[in-house]
């Protein structure tokens, strides 16, 4: 655990935290006042310290990792070598166990993707034993704007938005939600070739019903000052790299409508 309690766990050359971070962990970054940071708003959701914060862009998402980096580092919890920071998007894929061309970039992953999801089983999900995450189910209707047809038809999963993180079973790597709850800010651009820069958002949120948007390899375009109330982030830890290394190449290019 770090100095927030957020857990993380090994992959390999980095560690990752196997939650979503918290509006807890996103209040005491607002809280420090040399952090510079306000106050989230996300109108319309009830939620605790321990569900997922929402309503962040990129780059707040990024400040944040920055604020912690810095915090740790002045505690002697990390050393200078080491920082927080978002998930490259072959990152994430890895700790959905995908292991996606690392020579591709993300618009062309998401071409070459495999229709598989990221718990274990299949569809629809009221075939399975148990809940395997939030999304739009049955309680979801409570929320303005959702009607009964945007929906997964007979899923109920208990909370009609946001959920405390962890509240669904990890999958084999000890990661939770990487499924449903709330869509998930990696630090790739979608394409390296766009006239107007995508970042790439993963893994559905709790009003995704669509059975298409929840494949592990769905990637979920947005503009990079983009923030909803279905978005939000987890932090890695990791190495600082040692020189600059540039994107991948990218043949085909993406319009300005993502």
């Amino acid at each position: 655990k770090n100095g927030l309690g957020m857990e993380l766990v090994p992959m390999g050359e980095f560690m990752a935290c196997i939650w979503e971070t918290r509006v807890k962990d996103y209040d005491a970054y607002v809280a420090d006042p040399e952090s510079g940071a306000t106050k989230l708003s996300p109108n319309g959701l009830d939620q605790t310290p321990d569900h997922p914060v929402v309503d962040v862009t990129r780059e707040q998402a990024k400040a944040f990792c920055k604020w912690l980096t810095a915090v740790e580092r002045k505690q002697e919890r990390i050393s200078e070598v080491h920082e927080y920071r978002l998930p490259t998007d072959l990152e994430w894929s890895l700790l959905a166990n995908m292991f996606d061309d690392p020579d591709a970039s993300p618009a062309r992953r998401e071409q070459q993707m495999t229709k598989v999801f990221p718990w274990e089983g299949g569809w629809p999900l009221t075939d399975l034993p148990q809940k395997v995450g939030n999304f739009a189910d049955l309680k979801a209707t409570e929320m303005p704007g959702i009607t009964p047809d945007q929906i997964i038809p007979g899923y109920d999963d208990g909370f009609k938005a946001t959920a405390p993180v962890g509240s669904f079973i990890p999958n084999s790597r000890g990661i939770h939600d990487l499924a449903g709850n709330v869509n998930e800010w990696v630090s790739d651009d979608y394409s390296t070739n766009s006239v107007t820069r995508y970042g790439v958002l993963r893994g559905g949120a709790w009003n995704t019903y669509l059975r298409a948007n929840l494949y592990t390899g769905y990637r979920n375009t947005q503009p990079l000052t983009f923030h909803d109330i279905l978005s939000g982030f987890r932090v890695v830890l990791a190495k600082v790299p040692t020189n600059q290394e540039t994107g991948p190449a990218e043949t085909n290019s993406i319009n300005d409508d993502g």
